[in-house]
């Protein structure tokens, strides 16, 4: 008795393997297609006063005289887009970051 080659070991495991592979890359691709479509917002020093600027951006959004004033406004655009918030401290190292897209890693808990 002879095998055919469609119903070898071998084939139907590379055939699972296959179908395994074209699983997971649509669930990468539609995971893409989930994440932030926005610009991530930063705030950051700007002299003595503080800044608004959209990642990959030359000049500030709109510059604020405090911190907080800096974080609303930046907030706001970073819901608006679905992207991040990131928040440079006095010391110009970034402390804090928000996310208000849709995370295909959310943290768990």
């Amino acid at each position: 008795m002879s095998i055919s080659l469609l119903q070898s070991p071998l084939y139907v495991a590379i055939y699972d393997s296959v179908a395994i592979l074209q699983s997971l890359l649509q669930l990468a691709t539609e995971r893409k297609a989930k994440m932030s479509s926005g610009k991530n917002q930063y705030v950051v020093r700007h002299g003595d006063k503080w800044g608004v600027r959209g990642e990959g951006n030359q000049r500030l959004t709109r510059e604020f005289d405090t911190q907080r004033e800096a974080i609303d406004f930046g907030r706001g655009i970073a819901r608006n887009q679905e992207a991040e918030l990131r928040i440079q401290g006095r010391d110009a190292r970034f402390r804090e970051a928000y996310s208000y897209g849709n995370d295909p890693y959310p943290p768990k808990g």
